[in-house]
This record gives structure tokens, sequence and C-alpha cells, in this order.
């Protein structure tokens, strides 16, 4: 006699400011055009931390969060014929309205009326979550590749976001590219830098230990800002005139300042990293004279495209990405509060979530 279907399952739910709670709750079912996805991994990014500890305005309490993940189909809607039980995938988590200005350009990741999994719809700290038919009509979910792990394939949207990010600092063959923030965004646009044909990269962080970690991520000059006088440093590794593109992955403001002075004349500067408005940390004071007379390029980089993110899974496909150096550890949906206590610490690179862990 078969057992009958599982109807509750084990579930992190955000309840408020500093309350992630693990609890039984309903499963979801799966309706018309849609899939039922079992969690196999789920990634902790800088935005889950910062919901926990500072809100977002963007979620509304309580809420199952996670959005950096990776899934086993185990039932389609009616209506599915691209998606079938067992495909393993992977899903762009803002859905675009596709009407708006900023869609009609091509700047889906603009989308003034988005959809969002983990903030407007559940996410994937979870034994399991549904992925409407919007989300699969609208081009956001992705197989996954056979020779890409389901930990791998949850760094897919981190990927992206990276890729989104050096669009907007144009990097191509030849140039010197500063990263400050060793971090794993910031060790993984390393990787990416070097994969576009960057002559130089150059790493920057206050923590020794942060450094120490991203050794084995293709950097050819490290800076420890606590340590070095950053900009004599700087100029040692790029002949005296800065660095063509400087990525800013640390949420500082501080970080921030030093950047602009640490690009050459006519060279780009991508603000990656948001920074908390709380106590007014979001607050930068620049020379403008530096923007006008040296002709900066400076721009902000905010998530991704779907497009984007099949871009991402084909770096992880064809192995260009170090994911086994990228994630440091791995804790079962029952660890998810020492998970977040070690992403929090700043001693780890990234962190996944396994559900299926015991």
């Amino acid at each position: 006699m078969s057992s009958s279907p599982k109807t509750t399952m084990k579930a992190a739910i955000l309840e408020g400011i500093g309350q992630l709670t693990l609890k039984q709750v309903d499963r979801p079912e799966v309706h018309n055009g849609g899939l039922l996805l079992q969690v196999n991994a789920c990634g902790i990014c800088g935005s889950d931390l910062a919901a926990l500890r500072n809100g977002d305005p963007f979620l509304t309490f309580p809420q199952i969060i996670g959005h950096e993940l990776s899934g086993t189909v185990i039932a389609v809607g009616d209506g599915v014929s691209r998606f079938a039980p067992c495909n393993r995938v992977t899903v762009s988590p803002a859905l675009a309205c596709g009407k708006c200005t900023y869609c009609r350009k091509g700047f889906t990741n603009m989308c003034e009326h988005s959809l969002a999994i983990s903030s407007h719809l559940p996410g994937g700290f979870a034994e399991y979550m549904e992925i409407p038919e919007r989300f699969v009509n609208g081009g956001n979910v992705f197989k996954i590749p056979d020779n890409v792990s389901d930990e791998a394939a949850a760094l897919t949207e981190l990927i992206a976001c990276a890729i989104n990010g050096q669009d907007q600092g144009r990097i191509d063959k030849g140039d010197i590219v500063l990263v400050i923030g060793a971090g794993p965004t910031g060790c993984l646009h390393c990787e990416l830098a070097r994969a576009r044909g960057a002559a130089k990269v150059i790493l920057s962080d206050v923590l020794e230990g942060r450094l120490k970690m991203a050794s084995v991520f293709g950097v050819d000059a490290f800076i420890n800002a606590d340590k070095d006088d950053f900009l004599e440093r700087l100029l040692e590794e790029t002949d005296g005139i800065g660095a063509d593109v400087v990525i800013v992955t640390a949420p500082s403001a501080k970080a921030y300042e030093v950047g602009i002075k640490a690009v050459r004349k006519r060279g780009r500067i991508v603000f990656f990293a948001g920074l908390s408005s709380l106590g007014g940390n979001n607050i930068v004071s620049w020379d403008s004279r530096l923007i006008h007379y040296r002709e900066l390029s400076l721009s902000g980089a905010c998530g991704s495209t779907a497009t984007q993110h099949g871009q991402a899974l084909d770096l992880l496909e064809n192995g260009k990405i170090n994911t086994s150096a990228l994630i440091s550890h791995q804790f079962s949906l029952k660890d998810i509060a020492k998970g977040f206590e070690i992403a929090e610490s700043r001693k780890a690179m990234k962190v996944i979530i396994r559900p299926d862990w015991k």
C-alpha cells in the first residue's frame, strides 16, 4: 500500500526583524501551468542577512525567504510541456512585467512592477516550493546541466548579478580591474573579470583572513586596506595611474569613497554593494572634481535579468567558476540559524542551506 502524499513541510520563516523561525507549515500545491519543486540547495545572500537584521521594504512579514536556489521538479501543473518530474532546475527569482518603460527597453531588472521570490512569494529556505505559471511562461526557469551540482546551481543567481555588474563596468580584454571587498561576491567578480580578459586583477579588503581565503581565485595582487597605504599600493600595481575598472562589493560608505580615488582618468566604477540607510550609513562624501575633471563613469548594479541568469548557467556548465572554493559551508535546514551566524561572521565564503540534509 503506497503512503499518502506529504502535506506539510519544514520552512524557515522570517516573522520579523531578528526573527527567523523554523516551522512545520502546509506544503504548497502545484497549480495550472506551474511547477512544484523539492528544494535541493539555497544560498544565503547578503540581502537575506540585511532582511533579518534590518527588514526589507519589499518584504511583508511573515515570509519564507531565500532566492538563490536549485530544486527538482516533483509535479507539473496542467499545460506544462517544457518541464517534467525529475528535471533539476534553477530559477531567476524576479519576474518582470514586460510592459513598463524599463522592460520595453530591455532593462527588466529595473522593472517597476516585478514579482520576486523571497519578497512577494515564498522562497527556497524550505523543503518544497511552488513556481507559478507566470515564472514558467516568463522564461525564468532553467534546466540545470547534468555536470552542474545542486549546490553549484544555487550560485546561478549570484553569478547573474555579478554579470550585470561587469556589463555595467564594460570590462574588456587588457583592463586592470580592482575589486574592493573579498567576500564571495568579490571573489566571483575576480573570476569573471579574468574570464573576460582582464590583464590584471587586484583584490582589496580590510580582513586578512578574507584575503587569504581569496588566494585561489586567480588574483594578481592583494591589498590589505587596514595595514597598507591603499592608494600607494594601488598605484604601485597600476603604473601610477589607477585601475581601469573598480568594482565595490563591500557594503561600506568608506569603500565607496576610496573607490572613486582608485580609478584612472576616464575609468569606470561599479557600485555593486548596497548600503544600509540605518544611521545614515548610505551617505557618501566625494570631491566632485574627481568625477568632472577625470571624466569618470559611475554606475550602480542591482539584480539581474533572466537572460543573464542563462549566461551564468552557461559559465557553470563550462567550468568557468570555481564553485568548490566559493562554497565554504553547507548546513541542513534545521541548522539554518548556524548558517546565518557563519555567513554574518565574515569567516566564510558562500553558505548553502540543503533542505534534504538530516
